[in-house]
């Protein structure tokens, strides 16, 4: 025999798979429950032979548990359930842009006329208070410079700079912006030496090498590859998919991405030149220049621009070789080959590792231990004589009622492993009816939520009579037909009916309805500990904020609406909203928000007006505050309208969409401006308001209004005895006073996720050379401070918990509650300045869709300028607002 000679290890089985182990403990158990009053334990007891076909069953359940996870979660269809379950490696791992690396792979990625581009960050020096010495201080702003490929002189280059600058602010990162890129300024150095060829080498091939050399020197292209290929060289999936998502392969590894080039060393070019395949050796290498020189600096606005001068010779076997007159091609035949190297074929098609793939085992097709065992127990199919006496027939139902309990523990435990991956997902429970072989299961079985499951045992041999209920459907409506015929007919009724006393019963016991939401909770909260996340900081404000019929089923809720949307708010973890994204928002009031909440509500209720007239208005703010379906909680709306797409982070940043899952500001701001919607609904409310009567309460509600007395104008709006806010006037209250309210928060719940965010580096342009100092690295968060929530001390914590874990640290936050006017004039300003820029960036794409000659570039053109003109007027007011006046502030050199 050899070592090649394939042998089986006789290796001893795992317990669970080991009868005679399971079998010996089973005993054990026996004799410690039974005493001195069971002493036979022989094969002959058939105690021992029940004994045996249950550890027989335990066999094949722990060979079940033993399945690869692949087998356990593939469906009968031969798929797995990823989503909602597992995140893919090149979604989970990746992220949107953070640092300037990040930013050059997208670039380079998404713009291929691109050859490099470097970026680095804005600073400033302002003076130390109380000394005379000065401090770096970073603006939030960076500086990119770029070169475009030699085969892109066609293109336009201010179109390829304008494509780079929008690309770059649409993935910019709070407080962050993105100043026009510029273009490398090139630097002339001249070569002079002499390069000694090998007597077989090719001098026009050695010519092009050089030539590609140099210029990847100066401008080394960055390198993409394969997820194969990279981790052929020893990389991590860490490591290759750190950055931004890509479709032309992944720019990973040590040399993938080099930095800029800021000094030109003679030493470096010598040993790049003699590494070329026929190179025999360089000597005498120097700049033309620069004498006496062995290093250039290059400054960071500057690129090298190698040339060959004429003192740079080849020479092979003594002779010196004409080069002039491959020169003209050297530049293009460089650029393809840096090309082909840059990026292989694998780049582009191995992207990713392949999903796991499983085989379906259907685990949950339980055989009862009753049809192992010997006939003459009278329990197996057709092991009872047809004639058997009543006393035979029910010492045989006394049996099979006996073991049935053991049959109803395997057969959940099979149930149980084949539901790892519905306790492992984070997605919309499915109701699966359960296994009966019928093609029609009837109507199926809801609960919020199951984490014991179980399955019926209806294929247990003669179990009819032994299940409650059985009787229930055995009825004869028709004379004609024979008993036979109706007994099947009821009995196929009775296991289609999902709510028959067994089945029901059965579900009843396996766990209620605190043990189910309280284990879901702790699930939950462990996939979140699984991805970074400790659910613990957020139970309090998801209670606080939010309700969804009671406290654990506000945090199932809330916690599975996270980590269905995670893998897109952990890609864009500290992304900002997309400046260039046109939206137009309407002001507080404006018809066309309720008009577009009542046709949200008509596409998901046919009780409501689907044209959003009177009667949809009218019933919007008297729907539940949640969703449900058949008395429970509908958490596929919930779900299905709680989900994001990648759409969504243009319009908001990806800190506003974490705030508004977890305080869910936007659902009970609606629900408080409906509740004032509701009372301005109500004749009677309008003669209490010109009334002095202290109190008011809405008919058939628990919404009650109480007028504050004496000086006090404050009207405060009550649900039960909870206040939920304070309607503040210098005046008597009007009902005007309480539409504006209504429309403010039904603003806020609509337009913004519960309040607004504004990042002061947007309230400034580009000043130079003054930058104005209190715009660096901030922004505010602005909420309307007459709701009673926003007043309690625990909801600045609340804040300050997201800040700290969700927030950039190099970000500072400013936390500004503010009263209803204040608020309405911040509103106003910001739509001004938002629908200003939005119609200024419209304009300016128009702009560049048009040619030189067209006649109305000059009307355009205006139009764009009064744009841009009104949009920094709203902009200065809104930063007067929010104090951040230049007037006031103190201005630096950059």
């Amino acid at each position: 025999m050899t070592g090649d000679d394939y042998y089986i290890i006789d290796e001893p089985l795992p317990d669970a798979l080991n009868f005679a182990v399971l079998k010996r403990d089973g005993i054990k158990q026996l004799q410690a429950l039974s005493g001195k009053v069971w002493t036979n334990y022989n094969e002959s007891d058939p105690g021992i032979t029940i004994l045996d076909q249950l550890c027989y069953a335990l066999t094949e359940l722990g060979y079940c548990a033993q399945f690869p996870i692949a087998d356990v979660l593939t469906q009968a269809d031969g798929t797995i359930h990823f989503q909602d379950q597992f995140f893919e490696p090149q979604n989970i791992l990746t992220s949107a842009p953070v640092t300037p690396d990040d930013y050059r792979k997208l670039v380079l990625a998404h713009v291929p006329q691109v050859r490099v581009i470097y970026i680095e960050p804005e600073s400033v020096s302002v003076p130390v208070a109380g000394g005379d010495s000065r401090q770096t201080l970073y603006t939030g702003r960076y500086k990119s410079y770029l070169r475009l490929k030699d085969n892109s002189g066609q293109t336009d280059v201010d179109q390829i700079i304008n494509a780079v600058h929008v690309l770059l602010n649409q993935h910019r990162n709070l407080a962050g912006w993105f100043l026009r890129p510029k273009s490398l300024t090139p630097v002339d150095i001249q070569l002079a030496g002499t390069v000694w060829l090998t007597p077989s080498a090719n001098t026009a091939k050695v010519e092009s090498l050089i030539a590609q050399a140099l210029l990847n020197y100066a401008a080394p292209a960055a390198v993409q590859s394969g997820y194969k290929e990279l981790l052929a060289q020893g990389l991590n999936p860490d490591d290759i998919f750190n950055g931004p998502k890509t479709s032309n392969g992944w720019i990973a590894g040590k040399d993938a991405l080099k930095a800029q080039c800021l000094s030109v060393s003679l030493s470096d070019l010598t040993g790049l030149i003699a590494a070329i395949d026929g190179v025999w050796y360089v000597e005498s290498l120097s700049f033309s220049d620069y004498a006496n020189t062995n290093a250039i600096d290059v400054k960071k606005t500057e690129l090298p621009n190698f040339t060959l001068s004429g003192t740079f010779k080849l020479v092979r076997n003594g002779i010196q070789l004409n080069t002039e007159p491959n020169q003209s091609g050297q530049p293009y035949l460089a650029a393809l080959s840096s090309k082909h190297q840059a990026a292989s074929v694998e780049a582009k098609i191995d992207l990713f590792p392949e999903l796991p793939r499983g085989s379906y085992r259907n685990i949950e097709d339980y055989y009862s231990v009753q049809n192992t065992f010997p006939d003459v127990y009278g329990i197996g199919y057709n092991s009872l004589q047809s004639d058997a006496g009543n006393y035979r027939v029910a010492q045989s139902r006394q049996l099979k009622g006996y073991l049935m309990a053991f049959d109803q523990l395997l057969a959940n435990q099979f149930s149980q492993v084949a539901h790892i991956g519905d306790l492992f997902s984070f997605g919309t429970p499915h109701s699966k009816p359960e296994q009966t072989g019928l093609p029609n299961p009837g109507l199926p079985y809801k609960k919020f939520t199951t984490t014991y499951h179980c399955q019926p045992l209806y294929d247990i041999p003669q179990v009819k009579p032994l299940l409650r209920g059985h009787e229930t459907f055995h009825y004869q409506i028709d004379p004609g037909k024979p008993d036979e015929q109706v007994e099947n007919e009821a009995w196929k009724k009775y296991k289609n009916f999902q709510f028959n006393e067994y089945i029901h019963g059965l579900r009843q016991h396996m766990e209620n309805e605190v043990e189910a939401t309280t284990r879901r909770d702790a699930m939950l909260s462990h996939l979140m500990a699984r991805h970074g996340d400790d659910a613990t900081l957020y139970d309090e404000m998801i209670e606080t904020c939010q309700w969804f019929g009671s406290e654990l089923k506000t945090r199932i809720i809330v916690k599975t609406i996270w980590l269905q949307n995670f893998e897109l708010l952990s890609y864009n973890r500290t992304r900002a909203f997309n400046v260039s994204a046109i939206n137009l928002l309407p002001m507080p009031g404006d018809a066309s928000i309720i008009n577009g909440l009542c046709r949200h509500e008509a596409a998901s209720s046919n009780t409501v007006d689907a044209k959003g007239g009177n009667a949809a208005k009218q019933q919007w703010w008297h729907r539940p505050v949640f969703p449900t379906l058949d008395g429970e909680v509908d958490q596929t709306k919930i779900f299905s309208e709680a989900r994001l797409k990648p759409s969504d982070f243009e319009h908001f940043s990806a800190f506003e969409h974490k705030a508004g899952i977890l305080l869910g500001l936007p659902g009970r701001w609606r629900s408080l401006a409906g509740k004032l919607y509701a009372l301005l609904d109500a004749p009677d409310f309008h003669d209490w308001l010109n009334n002095c009567e202290p109190g008011y309460r809405l008919a058939d509600s628990d919404i009650s209004v109480i007028r504050g007395q004496g000086q006090d104008k404050k009207h405060q709006l009550f649900e039960g005895n909870q206040c939920l806010m304070d309607i503040v006037c210098s005046s008597a209250a009007t009902a005007e006073d309480y539409q504006q309210y209504a429309d403010q928060l039904l603003w806020l719940s609509t337009q913004r996720k519960g309040f607004l965010l504004i990042e002061s580096i947007l309230l400034v342009g580009n000043p130079q050379p003054r930058v104005i100092a209190p715009y660096f690295l901030t922004a505010s968060l602005i909420f309307p401070d007459y709701v009673t929530l926003i007043q309690q001390p625990k909801f600045q914590k609340f804040i300050d918990t997201l800040v700290s874990l969700h927030w950039p640290a190099y970000v500072e936050m400013h936390y500004v509650p503010t009263p209803f006017d204040a608020m309405k004039g911040i509103i106003s300003n910001y739509v001004d300045w938002k629908n200003h820029r939005d119609n200024f960036n419209s304009l300016r794409h128009v702009l560049s869709q048009k040619k030189a000659g067209d006649p109305t570039v000059s009307v355009t053109r205006k139009a764009a300028k009064a744009a841009s003109d009104l949009c920094n007027s709203s902009k200065g007011e809104l930063a007067s607002k929010l104090g951040l006046s230049a007037e006031k502030a103190e201005a630096v050199q950059p």
